[in-house]
């Protein structure tokens, strides 16, 4: 055999795994149901640009798993047999934000990396807006495959009676980001007023004495907790806190909450001929925004005003911005514990909820600029 034909037999060997990965990541996410045809091999053939043959490896790769069922003279279908039961004990649904740079997060690698140990699958819902939220839980409850939801932050004090509706259908919620203390459920969240207090104490012992604090994200518990930290931190250096430079982007659930920022601060900085020192924005997605708005009016960061953010997102050291980092492995492993813990005990309305918090650390970029 020669070098050329060795060379296409382990390509094609690549290609048609990776296609087996891409239609088993579809199923298992239900974007392919169970009894859907699937697109016919000549159809995929020409989507994914490969060779017929290759398609067709992938397929035979995923009947012989039991992913899929080939019936003569009408196509391949989605099957799922002895699958349909592993799933209904074993598959947890993760909520995230659509399109928030936090469904990148730790937080999902941690959640994948400790779930498989235990061979548990795990799926992704991205949700966009409270009706999609809405359909999407009672979709999940009709469907009967997903035993348990890990919220990213999604669901807040408001959402007791969706929490509650998931609750009584046997399934399991646990709430990452935000505490809820409406109804009984598991929640695990960062010390968000002592990580604020960390940060607003740094700068002001690196000499800033004007520290704007810019609110870009909804109105949630989280916040508050991070403006009493701010506030806290005045307090602790006996500094009178000035009102007008604590800043409310009037931001609303599912909003862009970079975009928020950036045109605030614009909106700001046009009508102010003094800079403050600092601007501290509730998430690094407004710092993020911040340092756009900034740098296209032609102020320098760190040099002119410092920027700082919260929660250490996977573009934060991208624009070298000084943070706070939440405890994302500790956070990811203890809602874990919590949800295997429930499952195993079928808890699926818990009487005496976990309510962890862990605390988290600064994370010192070049964001900010000591002052004299």
């Amino acid at each position: 055999m020669d070098d050329q034909t060795i060379l296409r037999i382990s390509k094609e060997n690549i290609l048609y795994k990776e296609i087996a990965k891409v239609l088993k990541e579809n199923i298992l996410s239900r974007k392919l149901k169970v009894g859907e045809k699937i697109p016919s091999e000549n159809q995929l053939s020409k989507i994914l640009n490969v060779s017929r043959h290759t398609v067709r490896l992938g397929i035979e790769e995923l009947v012989r798993e039991g992913y899929l069922v080939k019936k003569q003279g009408q196509g391949t279908f989605v099957k799922l047999p002895e699958l349909e039961l592993e799933i209904e004990k074993c598959l947890i649904g993760v909520f995230v934000y659509k399109a928030d740079e936090q469904t990148d997060s730790p937080y999902l690698k941690y959640l994948t990396t400790f779930l498989s140990r235990e061979d548990i699958l795990l799926t992704i819902y991205q949700i966009s807006d409270y009706p999609e939220l809405e359909g999407l839980c009672r979709k999940i409850i009709n469907d009967k495959f997903v035993k348990g939801i890990i919220s990213l932050s999604i669901f807040s004090e408001g959402d007791k009676d969706l929490i509650e509706f998931l609750q009584r259908h046997q399934i399991i919620v646990i709430n990452i980001g935000r505490r809820i203390d409406t109804t009984n459920v598991d929640w695990v969240i960062c010390d968000s007023a002592y990580g604020s207090f960390l940060m607003t104490k740094y700068l002001i012992e690196t000499g800033h004495k004007k520290i704007m604090f810019l609110i870009n994200e909804p109105h949630t518990c989280v916040i508050w907790d991070r403006l009493i930290g701010y506030k806290l931190a005045h307090q602790y250096f006996n500094i009178e806190i000035e009102e007008e430079l604590i800043i409310d982007c009037n931001t609303r659930f599912f909003e862009n909450s970079k975009e928020k920022a950036y045109f605030k601060i614009k909106e700001i900085f046009k009508k102010k001929q003094k800079l403050p020192d600092a601007i501290f924005c509730v998430s690094d997605a407004g710092a993020i925004g911040v340092i756009r708005g900034l740098e296209e009016m032609g102020y320098k960061v760190p040099d002119d005003v410092s920027v700082c953010g919260f929660d250490d997102i996977s573009s934060a050291e991208l624009f070298n911005l000084t943070t706070i980092r939440n405890p994302y492995k500790e956070m990811s492993k203890k809602a874990v514990e919590i949800i295997l813990k429930n499952l195993e005990k079928k808890i699926f309305i818990p009487e005496n909820p976990e309510k962890i918090i862990l605390k988290p650390e600064i994370v010192i970029r070049n964001s900010v600029k000591e002052r004299g």
